[in-house]
């Protein structure tokens, strides 16, 4: 009995299931951009470059680094808070901020 269809089977499913995961977390990241695009200033410019963005060509959204909730329906729960807004007074969202430079 021959048992090479199911690892077939299971490799195929390993594939879809990466692609589904990684499509859908590229759909959490365009909410940033298509909404800020929206805009006529200095919030719109980072979007006119998004297609060969570092970042998003590694898998990471805007808030990733900048905090918020891509996924929620209205502006305010989808904008991350301001640094000094926090519960505790003062500390900045979990990401929020530049990275480190060498």
């Amino acid at each position: 009995m021959r048992r090479d269809g199911a690892w077939g089977g299971w490799a195929a499913g390993l594939v879809c299931g990466t692609v589904i995961v990684l499509s859908a977390r590229a759909e959490a990241a365009d909410s940033c951009v298509e909404c800020h695009k929206a805009f006529e200033s200095n919030v719109s410019a980072p979007t006119q470059v998004m297609d060969h963005d570092i970042h998003i060509q590694r898998g990471l959204s805007c808030a990733d680094c900048h905090g918020g909730d891509p996924a929620a329906a209205d502006q305010a729960a989808a904008m991350a808070p301001p640094p000094d807004a926090s519960a505790e007074g003062g500390s900045a969202p979990t990401g929020a901020g530049p990275g480190p430079t060498t």
